[in-house]
């Protein structure tokens, strides 16, 4: 399907306990509901496999850990208003538990295909570090992915990420450093705009042209 389903993700992950080194992953995902490549008797009231050019997948790797890579379950819902006010589109959640084989830094990528309102097969990539250390508990903030966002001249929009612990105000934004995006070479954010670092707002000046943008918080 040339046309694509996926909307945005969040993804975070938290160790299951102090004395082991097994973490949870918890990936809360949107999609389009009239996507066509659905099965005709789409039955959101059990976990469904999301299938497309590519499956959703949740890949972990490190040097102690070779590449493992998950097709992953949804447990949908339809997210659809009466009025269809908030478009045509459904959330799913879903949990996996990895084995670590001890402390160390890892990289955990949720991918798949293809990016809804964009042409041809785009695929999406969101990823995550986990590092593990003995006797602590570790966690990492959800991390919303906006794929695309339409805002005029003055405007703005908010980049969310939610402590899961409910600590507030501990997130702390910025833009991303050249080392955090993998495959974009020599990039610098736009004139015109700015990030808040307490709030994640992005505001957008008044003189910034029209067109496509690519922001990195």
């Amino acid at each position: 399907q040339a046309d694509g389903h996926f909307l945005y993700a969040t993804m975070n992950w938290e160790r299951v306990s102090s004395d082991s080194y097994d973490v949870m992953f918890t990936i809360r995902s949107s999609w389009m509901r009239s996507y066509e490549g659905w099965p005709s008797l789409l039955n959101l009231s059990a976990p469904i496999l999301l299938r497309g050019f590519k499956t959703p997948t949740l890949t972990v790797m490190g040097d102690t850990l070779n590449a493992t890579s998950t097709f992953l379950d949804f447990r949908m819902e339809d997210m659809r208003q009466p009025s269809e006010q908030y478009g045509d589109w459904m959330e799913g959640v879903t949990t996996f538990t990895q084995s670590f084989p001890g402390p160390g830094k890892y990289t955990a990528e949720f991918t798949g295909c293809c990016v809804a309102g964009r042409p041809g097969e785009v695929d999406w990539n969101i990823g995550s570090s986990v590092e593990i250390m003995d006797d602590e508990m570790g966690f990492a903030p959800r991390l919303l992915v906006l794929p695309e966002v339409y805002v005029a001249p003055g405007g703005h929009f908010t980049v969310p990420a939610i402590n899961p612990d409910g600590t507030p105000s501990a997130a702390q934004y910025r833009w991303s450093i050249p080392i955090e995006r993998p495959g974009v070479i020599g990039y610098s954010p736009a004139a015109g705009f700015s990030v808040a670092a307490d709030t994640g707002i992005v505001a957008v000046a008044g003189n910034v042209q029209h067109g496509t943008y690519r922001v990195y918080v």
